[in-house]
């Protein structure tokens, strides 16, 4: 921003710099070096030149039809000048009209000035607050874009989870139409005597119609959901661009109000006063932002109202499902009960084995602790009878003491040791080998029991127990295997 102030005068703003006035010396009172009164007429009449009263000589050969005489011409100086002519000379170099000229322009020019800071600072002034107001009605509206797209991000998430609770209960609804049809084909392999329409069978092909009802319902709506799905998508992308031109315009905005005269960013910008063509008007701009939030809110009202009433659905047709099978499951409660009991038994043991598997590793880990602490000890064994060997004990003084006895039993004792972990920690590593064997076995067998409760067909009470809960049907989880 421009200053304010003179630094060199210290006047203000649009404050008139009076006209300096220098101090003339009086007429009466003239300095010795200008001209004099009584020097006029001798400036008018003496001229200087080679021949006068100053000068004497003779006649110089190359210049004695100019100049006549040549001026005395001594050890140090020429005479050259008159005393008046030196004090006319005094006289011109001395005026002062240049100075004056120079002091109106620095009086007009610090006006000018002053005129103009003041002008660019009220301009600045007024622009930036202009730029504020604008930078609020941007910040205003990019705030209400963030909050429409948040709000239909949301919207779009939730409505995803419904089509992914569609497509799962479309998935779902296999298992209770493969259950159901496979009960019919061992119900048919009854014998003559047994092969009669009962209440079971007539269940049966209720719920084949009812699966087959719900799955055209439930197609119809995954369609529907899609479509909604798209146009909340199309609608917050639009949105999103917005809320993005928003955002750049808003950041523009703000870099704009901290500018100044300070700032390093500045520079020249040929051409920036034109305006484009595609500039739109301040009511073109916001009736823009007002028909986007509209349609975006609008349309996620109706999804709401479409994710609400789905969401019915789901629940009243895996109430139905789940009331149909009932039905059939009661003259089918028998399970298979002896393979569920082996499976919970390889459980447990399973669970055993994992255990004594863990005590095996921490066994193991304490060997191999053991067998280097018995590897420091040996060291430090070893390094006593090393330091105690001639070099140590010179001459007569490498005697074979009882301390050499006592360390070389030490040594001994301490390969016997040696020996004897690494065998148990050979022995638990066989152990552990076999118990991995073993949780492999179990754990292959608890897999083959349960892909044999998924797979065994023989009999309609297996079948009947992988039937889907009421929440699976209505897509809230998925089907294990």
């Amino acid at each position: 921003m421009l200053s304010n102030r003179n630094d060199e005068g210290g006047y203000k703003p649009g404050e008139v710099v009076p006209f300096p006035t220098r101090p003339w010396p009086s007429p009466q009172a003239l300095p010795c070096y200008l001209p004099q009164r009584y020097d006029r007429a001798a400036i008018q009449e003496l001229e200087m030149g080679p021949i006068g009263p100053w000068a004497s000589g003779q006649v110089d050969r190359k210049t004695s039809g100019l100049t006549g005489t040549r001026p005395v011409v001594d050890k140090y100086s020429i005479t050259k000048y008159s005393t008046q002519e030196w004090r006319r000379h005094n006289a011109i170099t001395l005026q002062d009209e240049p100075i004056r000229n120079a002091d109106r322009l620095e009086v007009d020019a610090k006006n000018c000035l002053m005129r103009s800071y003041a002008t660019a600072d009220k301009e600045f002034n007024c622009n930036t607050d202009l730029l504020k107001d604008r930078a609020q009605d941007v910040y205003r509206w990019k705030c209400e874009t963030e909050y429409c797209i948040k709000s239909m991000t949301d919207e779009i998430f939730t409505l995803e989870d419904l089509r992914q609770r569609f497509k799962r209960a479309l998935a779902i609804l296999l298992l209770p139409e493969s259950i159901a049809k496979e009960c019919l084909d061992l119900r048919s392999n009854r014998l003559e005597s047994d092969l009669v329409c009962d209440t079971a069978e007539e269940e049966l092909i209720k719920e084949l119609s009812l699966i087959a009802e719900i799955r055209r319902l439930f197609e119809n709506n995954l369609a529907d959901i899609e479509e909604q799905l798209k146009s909340n998508k199309a609608l917050k992308a639009r949105v999103e661009f917005d809320w993005s031109d928003k955002l750049i315009s808003y950041d523009t905005e703000t870099l704009n109000v901290g500018l100044n005269n300070k700032s390093s960013i500045v520079l020249m910008k040929p051409g920036s006063v034109r305006v484009p063509n595609e500039q739109s008007t301040l009511y073109s701009w916001e009736q823009f932002c007002k028909d986007n939030l509209e349609q975006a809110e609008e349309s996620r009202q109706q999804s709401i109202r479409m994710r609400k009433f789905f969401e019915v659905v789901l629940l009243n047709t895996a109430r139905d499902l789940r009331t149909q099978a009932e039905r059939v499951d009661q003259s089918l409660a028998e399970k298979a009960t002896c393979t569920d009991e082996l499976r919970i038994r390889l459980e447990d043991e399973l669970k055993k084995t994992l255990q004594k598997l863990v005590r095996i590793e921490n066994l193991c880990e304490e060997l191999r602790e053991a067998l280097r602490r018995m590897d420091l000890s040996m060291k430090v064994a070893q390094t006593r009878l090393d330091n105690r060997c001639i070099i140590g004990r010179p001459n007569v003084e490498n005697c074979r003491d009882a301390p050499q006895c006592g360390l070389i039993e030490e040594i001994k004792s301490i390969i016997e040791c040696i020996q004897s972990l690494e065998q148990k920690l050979h022995d638990a590593n066989k152990s552990r080998v076999e118990l991995l064997r073993n949780r492999g076995v179990l754990e292959r067998e608890i897999m083959v029991k349960k892909k044999s409760l998924s797979i065994d067909r023989e009999r309609c009470p297996p079948v009947r127990s992988f039937y889907p809960s009421a929440s699976k049907i209505s897509g809230l989880s998925i089907t294990n295997s």
